[in-house]
């Protein structure tokens, strides 16, 4: 049961936030003040100024106070009458001056039958909105307070952790959505309007970062042209190209839809309460929601992949792991896994230095069948041309992929380790691999349950921004179940959204 609760901890939340609204709506919501629109400042003084309720609203309304604030701007306050309540419509209030009488025409308030009045929607600014509003404030506050100390923890316990990018991505996603829910406090407005800034925020995120989406596709379409000119053209090698697109279809094609059935006949989406209008405002909030997470969690992947890139170990080390890759056909290393190697020498140098204690390293790879030998071997070998004792070297030379590189060679670490060591401690690990490489391979590392730190190697700019953009997606694959299950919450959230809207604006907006 207390898991349970604390799994939805935020739900119990959001309810309680509800339920005070609902009672701060009871207890302010009879009076209220508003500023008619369209009317300019005034000296000050309300000797000359004079409203008035049209006959016909006089049994469910009546105005307690007006005048002008210090803004000089004019202000008219009413008050439900008791046992009068009935939902109004184009309330007409009279504004007379010494000089002219002027209507405010068109108002429209609904008086509750608790004696709530709300402004121009059944769930419309009421009194007390500012307060509630800066309760929904507080909330998404601490819910991002509570992401920011997940994320700093888990960053302190294993930084190669994919639940680091979620929360990462999950705080850049609520602060955009607290800044959207803190200028609707400000300006007030009720729960209507709050559901409406949320769905413009989500269309309106997608827009802003569109040209940043734009740059970025067309820099990684010059890098993977310029890859694909070096290594030949395939699916892999246009992945950077393939997301851009995708990311810019995103933002562009549900304009053009709008931009379609605004300019068409098929879908009558200009009458207000047509259910054409909320469909379309559905496709195009799912949307706008979809990209905003997606680009939310690329900024996220981007910030904790640098981090794993730059990271450089605290502790000494007894073991550094270099994975391998592809190498020439004569067996020297390609540059890639030079880049690997010589930064794993450079650590080890590094750590000599600041403890004086030696490091073992741990070539890691097998033959391809396009290999004349080894991965391991072909590393070895190029240690051994570079000065490293053959003591400290241990050869791992079967595996064919990251994730056999860290299991069968974590087995010859701990049979290389305790033969000097007693069974309760435990190795200390690093790898080195190249930088877009590394957060990836923490988290294969980390997923046997293998605590290593990792280094990272530098590489040519036009195969960086690609392969960064590989291990991207695949980080998304390698998570897709998550992603689903957020995906589809968002779509959930969006739609009942939608419906919250429709029926606020036609279900019980509809004259009484």
């Amino acid at each position: 049961m207390r898991r349970l609760l604390y799994r939805i901890r935020f739900l119990i939340g959001a309810f309680i936030i509800f339920i005070i609204g609902v009672i701060i709506s009871l207890v302010c919501g009879s009076s209220f003040t508003f500023i008619p629109k369209g009317f300019g400042t005034y000296d000050g003084s309300n000797e000359n100024v004079k409203a008035e309720l049209a006959d016909k609203n006089e049994d469910s309304l009546e105005i307690t106070d007006y005048g002008v604030n210090s803004r000089g701007q004019f202000y008219i306050s009413l008050k439900s009458v008791s046992g009068k309540h009935d939902t109004l419509k184009n309330v007409n209030i009279y504004l007379k001056t010494i000089d002219k009488e002027t209507d405010i025409n068109m108002l429209t308030f609904y008086v509750h039958k608790s004696g709530v009045i709300t402004h121009e929607d059944f769930f419309g600014d009421y009194g007390g909105s500012k307060i509630s509003n800066s309760l929904w404030c507080l909330y998404l506050i601490f819910v991002i307070i509570h992401f920011i100390r997940r994320y700093v923890t888990c960053m302190k316990e294993n930084i190669y952790q994919y639940r680091n990018i979620l929360f990462l991505g999950f705080i850049i996603y609520l602060s955009y959505a607290l800044f959207v829910f803190s200028s609707g406090a400000i300006k007030g407005g009720g729960l209507i309007d709050q559901v409406l800034a949320y769905t413009d925020s989500m269309s309106t995120f997608a827009t802003i970062t569109f040209p940043i989406v734009v740059i970025m596709t067309i820099a990684v379409s010059a890098s993977n042209i310029k890859l694909m000119k070096r290594e030949g053209i395939n699916w892999r090698n246009m992945l950077g190209i393939i997301l851009g697109i995708t990311l810019c279809l995103g933002v562009v094609v549900p304009q053009v839809i709008d931009y379609y059935v605004q300019n068409s006949s098929a879908i009558d989406v200009h009458n207000w309460t047509g259910i054409g209008r909320f469909i379309e405002n559905f496709i195009l909030l799912m949307s706008g929601s979809i990209i905003t997470y997606i680009e939310c969690i690329l900024i996220a992947t981007i910030i904790i992949s640098i981090k794993a890139s730059k990271h450089i170990p605290s502790k000494d080390m007894d073991y550094i792991l270099i994975l391998g890759c592809m190498i020439n056909k004569d067996g020297t290393l390609t540059k890639l896994l030079k880049g690997r190697a010589n930064r794993a020498i450079e650590y080890a140098h590094i750590q000599k230095k600041r403890s004086g204690k030696d490091i073992v390293f741990v070539p890691s790879g097998g033959q391809g069948s396009d290999e004349v030998m080894a991965e391991g071997d072909a590393i070895k070998n190029y240690l051994l041309s570079e000065g490293i004792d053959d003591s400290h070297i241990l050869v791992e030379n079967k595996s064919t992929n990251t994730d056999q590189n860290f299991a069968l060679s974590y087995e010859l670490i701990k049979e290389h380790y305790y033969k000097t060591h007693d069974k309760e401690s435990k190795p200390n690990i690093a790898f080195s691999t190249t930088n877009y490489h590394v957060f990836r391979s923490g988290m294969l590392a980390s997923s046997k349950g293998i605590t290593a730190e990792g280094v990272g190697a530098k590489t040519v700019s036009y195969f960086w921004l690609n392969a960064f953009i590989r291990e991207f997606i695949a980080t998304l694959v390698a998570e897709k179940k998550v992603h689903i299950l957020v995906i589809c919450t968002l779509i959930a959230v969006d739609a009942l959204s939608i419906i919250f809207t429709y029926i606020s604006n036609v279900i019980l907006s509809s004259p009484m």
